[in-house]
This record gives C-alpha cells, sequence and structure tokens, in this order.
C-alpha cells in the first residue's frame, strides 16, 4: 500500500512502513503536527515500525495528546511516543514493554475465561511497569486538567486494553488513581485504505439526522431505549444495509443491537448476527466483514454519522489465513472508510444484561448538547469503575463481587474511533398517548 491522503482527528492513510537505520537516532516528537503513521502491520514479520516523518495536515487542538504504540525492529516488543506540544513524551521502549497477552476478548470470555478479579489484577500489575507513560499522562491530566483528551493510535495488531491502563496517584496528591479509560476521554484512530472515499470528515464533526437501527430478536430492551429517539428499527440487518445504500438519507445514528460472531482467522466467520442455518451449518445469516466491504454505504459517505456496533467482538479485527495478504479487515474499519464520523463498538464478548445497560447510559449521555462521544463513554466507565473500585479485598471474592467486575470489565470492552471531540444531536420524542 501506499501512503494517501492525510485525515484529522479521526483516521489515518494507509502507507509502507519505513526502513530504518538501526544505527540512526530515535524519531523525535513534533512541536504542532503530527507524523503520519504507517499503515496495516498486524503481521508476523520482524520489521521495524515507526512512524514515517511526514507531518499531517492536521494541527493538534489543545488539550489533545496522541500516544502513538508500535512494534520494535524484532516485532516482539512495542515502542510508545506521545505527540503534544507542550508536554511530548520522546520514543521509548524496554523489556518491560514486550508483547502482552491482556486482550480483554482473551482474557474475558463471556464470563468463562480468568476469573474478573485476577483479569483486573493482572491489568493492575502490567500497568506499573510502564513508569515513563503513565507519568506522562499525570503530567498532562496536571497541564489541562479536564481539557486533557487523549488519542490513542496502536498499530501493533496486539489488543492491548489501554483504556485500562492503570493511572497511580500524582506525588502532590492532586491527582486519584484509576483507570485511564475512566478518567481522560480516550478515541483510537485507524489507518484507511489510500483509496477510500474522501468524504471523512477533517475535524470535529456534530452527527445530525435520523437514527435507524437493526435490533436483533434477542436484544429486545435495545430497541426500547432506541424508541426514545424515533429510531426506525429494522427487522434484518440486510434491511438496514437497503436503507444504507441510499446516499439521499441523512443519518445521524447507525446502531446495530446484534450477536458478533469471532474468528481471528477468518474473515468469513467474523460475523454481525449470524448464526448457522442450515443442517451442515455452511449456509449463515447475517453479514461478514467480507460482505460488509462490498456493500454500497452511500449513506454512511454522505451523513457521517456516528455507528454505535452493540455486538461482541465488534471492534476487533482479522487477518484472514486464507487470503494470507497481511490484510486487517474489522466492521470499525469500514464503517470509517466508508464516511462514519466515529464508530462505538466492543473488543470482547458481552453479556446481554451488560451490553443494554451500557448503551442505554451512552445514549442518554449523549442526549447533552455538545457531550462528545468520546467524553460520555469515559463518564458510562466512571461509574462502573468507581463501583470495581469500592470493593474490599473480600467482597471481590464474593457472587455479587465477582458480578460488579465482571461488568466493569465489560464496560471498558466499549471503545471509539473517532475525532475526540465530535459528538452527536440525539433527540428525543414524545411518546405516543393512549389510543
Amino acid at each position: 500500500m501506499t501512503p494517501g491522503e492525510s485525515l484529522e482527528g479521526v483516521l489515518l492513510p494507509a502507507g509502507t512502513v519505513a526502513e530504518v537505520d538501526p544505527a540512526a537516532e530515535p524519531p523525535g516528537t513534533v512541536a504542532v503536527s503530527l507524523p503520519e503513521l504507517p499503515g496495516d502491520i498486524e503481521v508476523s514479520e520482524a520489521v521495524e515500525t515507526e512512524p514515517v516523518d511526514v507531518p499531517l495536515t492536521a494541527r493538534l487542538e489543545p488539550g489533545v495528546a496522541v500516544l502513538r504504540v508500535y512494534r520494535d525492529a524484532l516485532g516482539d516488543r512495542f515502542k510508545v511516543a506521545g505527540d503534544c506540544p507542550e508536554l511530548p513524551l520522546p520514543d521509548t521502549v524496554s523489556a518491560r514493554q514486550g508483547r502482552p497477552d491482556v486482550g480483554l476478548g482473551a482474557l474475558v470470555v463471556g464470563g468463562t475465561g480468568e476469573h474478573p478479579v485476577d483479569v483486573c489484577a493482572r491489568l493492575h500489575t502490567w500497568s506499573e511497569s510502564k513508569t515513563e507513560l503513565v507519568a506522562w499522562v499525570n503530567r498532562l491530566r496536571l497541564r489541562f486538567g479536564d481539557s486533557f483528551r487523549l488519542v490513542i493510535a496502536d498499530q501493533t495488531g496486539w489488543e492491548i486494553p489501554w483504556e485500562l491502563l492503570r493511572l497511580p496517584p500524582d506525588r502532590t496528591g492532586e491527582l486519584p488513581a484509576g483507570w485511564l479509560g475512566g478518567i481522560v476521554p480516550v478515541s483510537r484512530r485507524l489507518t484507511v485504505e489510500p483509496d477510500a472515499p474522501d468524504k471523512h470528515t477533517h475535524g470535529a464533526h456534530t452527527c445530525a439526522g435520523e437514527t435507524v437501527a437493526f435490533v436483533d430478536t434477542d436484544m429486545t430492551a435495545d430497541g426500547e431505549a432506541l424508541a426514545r429517539y424515533g429510531a426506525h428499527q429494522l427487522p434484518d440487518i440486510h434491511d438496514l444495509l437497503d436503507i444504507l445504500e441510499d446516499g439521499s438519507r441523512q443519518f445521524g445514528l447507525i446502531y446495530l443491537g446484534c450477536h458478533g460472531d469471532f474468528d481471528p482467522a477468518s474473515g468469513t466467520a467474523f460475523r454481525l448476527a449470524g448464526r448457522p442455518h442450515s443442517d451442515n451449518g455452511l449456509v449463515r445469516t447475517g453479514v461478514s466483514v467480507f460482505e460488509l466491504r462490498r456493500s454500497t454505504l452511500a449513506a454512511v459517505a454522505s451523513g457521517r454519522p456516528l455507528v454505535i456496533l452493540n455486538a461482541c467482538h465488534s471492534a476487533r479485527s482479522v487477518l484472514d489465513e486464507r487470503n494470507n495478504d497481511g490484510t486487517s479487515h474489522g466492521f470499525v474499519r469500514v464503517f470509517l472508510e466508508a464516511g462514519a464520523a466515529g464508530v462505538v463498538g466492543t473488543v470482547g464478548m458481552v453479556g446481554l444484561h451488560d451490553a443494554r445497560r451500557v448503551a442505554e447510559d451512552l445514549l442518554r449521555r449523549l442526549e447533552q448538547p455538545g457531550a462528545s462521544i468520546a467524553t460520555a463513554l469515559r463518564d458510562v466507565r466512571a461509574v462502573l469503575a468507581a463501583r470495581e473500585d469500592a470493593l474490599s479485598h473480600r467482597q471481590r471474592r464474593t457472587d455479587a463481587g465477582r458480578d460488579t467486575v465482571l461488568s466493569f470489565l465489560y464496560g471498558f470492552m466499549y471503545v471509539y474511533f473517532g475525532h475526540p471531540d465530535t459528538d452527536v444531536r440525539l433527540s428525543t420524542v414524545e411518546p405516543a398517548g393512549p389510543g
């Protein structure tokens, strides 16, 4: 792939990986503009994945910092660098930043993986060794206060749950300890293909227009919550895709509430609303990530909506083994490349009850005029984090405590891709009176 055109805030261009002289000085930070990130590097080759030092057209807004994460030359450790005009973080790598196995999609499998308390303890301990990074984040918290927003551009493909980086209190006592995603509005970045449509937002965007949704039969509670916003609800995911082909429609919110199936090695098994549909299991319902890529999402390009994918695994990516082309595929990427201003999805399997509660809480917070998507999701997580932090050691080991911690982890599985200041104009409708 070759580098594409720069896009501010939401998406970065796909690009080739630059060859790096091992003896050269590490790349420095920039004063006002971000260096271009490499393209998809979720491959097995041991290649250096340094950012290419080509500035984007975008400038960092006051209070915004960008955390860049990428593999080292051998591919078994990661480097971090922070871009912020006032407080840059120099490129760092150490033995303490080896490839972690802490992805929530693998650790928390419908409550049957590691005990939720052990997952939290693991992430707490993992965070302790990231001393330079957490110190940088705390300096930014002190410098910008409530206006601090963090954009994470993680190019490793290792599903690192940065929202669950545990921040220690600062030495002055001004900053409390806590989980990053429950303290700071966090947004994530992807790269896009060079031939993607040129209708992406170049900055903060207000998503405005109709609300359209597909809600699966097992998630009717989502539909009840969406009725508050006058959502046009469709009975089948293919009905939704039919409507999204119409570029004359103006949607502010596109919502999918359904099951999600994930296979890290298969783009056809990575599906939304998919279920076995025949005796031999070969015919499947729903839509695979490959099928969605072929869809004409003209309404997404014309309206630049927020897309909420309230489905298990919806924010994950796959490298299809049969294609074997080193290309990452995901539902988030498809919608962003189609022109969505932002996408919210999940990085693992989420319980139905918790999925409904997170979505409903998020929608309620987005009703507030000017509330950014990143801030609203931060506030959803903050409530769950406070409940988890309030548990005593003994309470964590009870059934009720386990459920509280599991709900906390489920809530932090929701991640946002988009500009940190993008919001949505979400208006409510009056309930229908008695007939």
